[in-house]
């Protein structure tokens, strides 16, 4: 009995660990594309290609600080496809902007809960982004990846306040949404991330230590050269 026991539960390793090496395999085997079709395996024809502009929106974003809270209606982050199939799957040029759509503008339309930063019809958040990256762990599992994020807020009392992380990195999941799209499975991030003061960019050592941005982002477009648009999600290439 302990034989047949022992026996079942080597077998039983022995197929999980398979079926862990054939999911890394797959993985491993393949690139990262961004796919007009919601697939594991990306048909031929159905790639978005390099220089394809792609965009992601949020609705109420926020920056959590002592400070005090700002609130921005919208937020969108923009970016180019680096190339057609990579691994880690680039995009060059990201910005981030923050306000009202359909054109949000350096904070236009943010508010302050304190009133410390910003005001009205004046430009007062800025973002940079060295670059956003997909990554893939696993079949099916990505992650976005942005790399060094700088937030610049102007400040009415005379100073400016400067956050940064050196990476941000948040699973992309499929149950997003968005008015100008029907379905729920839009890839999604739900960013949370707490940035740190920093004194370059001629930041203000009398800025709170930290501050938290907390913002949520469907990606809702992908437009390429010829001006053809739709939808992209990540995927495998199926070559």
């Amino acid at each position: 009995m302990r034989f047949i026991k022992a026996f079942c539960l080597a077998a039983f390793a022995a197929l999980a660990a398979m079926a862990f090496v054939g999911a890394s395999s797959a993985s491993a085997q393949h690139q990262i594309v961004l796919c007009k079709e919601l697939v594991t395996l990306c048909p031929v024809g159905k790639l978005w290609g390099k220089g394809t502009l792609l965009e992601a929106l949020s609705s109420n974003a926020v920056l959590l600080s002592s400070l005090g809270n700002i609130s921005c209606p919208d937020s969108k982050v923009t970016g180019l496809a680096a190339q057609e199939i990579g691994d880690p799957y680039v995009v060059d040029s990201a910005a981030a902007v923050f306000g009202e759509l359909p054109t949000p503008t350096l904070g236009l339309g943010c508010t302050m809960s304190t009133g410390a930063c910003g005001g009205a019809g004046k430009d007062w958040i800025h973002v940079e982004i060295d670059d956003l990256r997909i990554l893939v762990e696993a079949v099916d599992k990505y992650f976005l990846l942005a790399v060094g994020l700088t937030l610049i807020l102007d400040c009415t009392f005379g100073a400016t306040c400067v956050y940064r992380a050196t990476h941000i990195k948040v699973p992309i999941v499929h149950d997003g949404t968005h008015p100008a799209h029907a379905g729920n499975t839009l890839p999604l991030v739900n960013i949370l991330q707490t940035l740190t003061r920093q004194t370059t960019h001629s930041g203000s050592s009398l800025c709170p230590a930290e501050s938290i941005w907390h913002a949520t982002y469907t990606f809702t477009l992908a437009k390429d050269h010829l001006g053809n648009e739709g939808l992209a999600w990540p995927a495998l290439d199926k070559i």
